[in-house]
């Protein structure tokens, strides 16, 4: 497995986002099925990242907030990219795959502002 900065993951997402619906829609379903593969593996990589992150701050690491906040932000930017290019493709995911990816980004969502909240709170004290 690749160690790769939070940075390094933006540009590669950003150069996945960047393609057209027409480029995406032209490639054959097969390579679709596995950018849609990868794209999943990307995310579930962000996820965990952002998990240990979200660990160590637990643990009292104070000053790793930000790259928890960080790496749960990339995480819903790489959830939205799935979704975006999941909308692309000839044939897309089941009904139940679409829904836990947005109960998933909708938690995630709601990890980061707990996070915020907890680092707030402990900037007042």
């Amino acid at each position: 497995m690749n160690k790769q900065t939070v940075g390094q993951q933006f540009q590669e997402q950003q150069t996945i986002k960047q393609q057209t619906p027409n480029q995406v829609q032209q490639v054959p379903q097969s390579q679709q099925s596995s950018q849609l593969k990868e794209l999943l593996k990307n995310v579930d990589k962000t996820i965990q990242q952002a998990q240990q992150s979200i660990r160590q701050v637990q643990t009292g690491q104070d000053d790793l907030f930000q790259t928890a906040d960080q790496r749960l932000q990339f995480a819903l930017q790489q959830l939205q990219n799935l979704k975006t290019l999941e909308t692309q493709m000839i044939t897309g995911l089941p009904e139940s795959a679409k829904q836990q990816l947005e109960q998933a980004y909708h938690e995630i969502n709601q990890a980061g502002q707990t996070l915020t909240f907890a680092q707030q709170s402990l900037n007042k004290n």
